[in-house]
């Protein structure tokens, strides 16, 4: 019962901060608290998941932390979007993670890739219209965030 007492206090942390950084995105002036925001929502997963994981032994375990990693840097880097390199940076930190989920999870026995082609074709169908939309806007970063896309399919 002290778990599910935990999880609750865990969910009730979590949200209440994603509430103020969704606040503090659209206020310009909060910049800095948008910083401490942003990355808490990732550190406090990665506590809950070393808080019920332990020891952090296997495999999966390993990969599926260094995803919540590489989004913790994708986070970090995203925040300074201005400069292309450190936006580039946060990018590729964001398909690690994604990568990492997927090695993580592909090896369920309920996984078959067959099962993922008519949603794959969707999001291709999708991803091909934002692309269209946004097209004019993307500059430099085309070929990046087009290549952004296709690792989160």
């Amino acid at each position: 019962m002290t778990a599910f007492v935990n999880i609750k206090y865990f969910t009730f942390v979590y949200f209440f901060i994603l509430f103020l950084d969704i606040i503090f995105k659209n206020i310009s002036d909060f910049f800095y608290v948008r910083i401490f925001t942003k990355l808490s929502l990732v550190i406090l997963l990665i506590v809950f998941f070393f808080q019920y994981n332990k020891p952090i032994k296997l495999l999966k375990d390993k990969i599926f932390l260094a995803g919540l990693f590489a989004f913790l840097l994708g986070d970090f880097f995203l925040i300074f979007y201005e400069y292309e390199t450190i936006y580039l940076t946060g990018l590729f930190c964001f398909m690690l993670g994604k990568i990492a989920y997927t090695v993580r999870f592909s090896n369920q026995k309920d996984f078959k890739i067959k099962r993922l082609f008519p949603f794959l074709t969707i999001l291709f169908i999708y991803i091909v219209f934002v692309a269209s939309l946004i097209f004019d806007n993307l500059g430099d970063f085309f070929i990046s965030v087009l290549l952004y896309f296709l690792c989160l399919c």
